[in-house]
């Protein structure tokens, strides 16, 4: 296996990325308008030359938030996340936090986030569109 990660500015590879991983997937429409946002960030992990993850971040000066973040189910527990994530960290000035809102119903991925070193730093009541609850996690940059 060969794991790298690019940066990318193709809506439509996005989007479909993000079809395979996720139930809702955004469409090419919302990839494009994120991808004008200042500051907005997508890559994507590749093993042996496929598509396998995506990630969309915004930066905004010391902190960064992870818009979204997925892994295709066939080529989850490869590393594709971890790598993603060691990018972004590296991309933030000491001091500076990356966030992130997970579903409060799902555990698997709120263990992988503190195994990389983030931390529950608050909660939105009824986030999703299926009414259910996120988790704000947090990571800063040098401790």
């Amino acid at each position: 296996m060969n794991l790298s990660v690019a940066e990318i500015r193709d809506p439509d590879l996005l989007a479909a990325l993000h079809a395979a991983c996720f139930d809702t997937g955004w469409d090419q429409a919302a990839f494009r308008e994120l991808l004008t946002m200042p500051g907005t960030t997508a890559v994507v992990a590749l093993i042996d030359s496929h598509p396998v993850g995506l990630m969309l971040t915004r930066l905004v000066l010391d902190e960064a938030e992870i818009l979204t973040i997925g892994t295709r189910t066939d080529s989850r527990r490869k590393g594709a996340a971890t790598a993603m994530l060691a990018l972004e960290k590296q991309r933030l000035p000491d001091g500076g936090t990356l966030y992130l809102e997970v579903s409060a119903g799902n555990e698997a991925a709120q263990c992988f986030y503190r195994t990389q070193g983030f931390r529950l730093t608050g909660h939105r009541k009824a986030y999703y569109r299926d009414g259910s609850d996120a988790l704000i996690m947090g990571w800063q940059a040098g401790t």
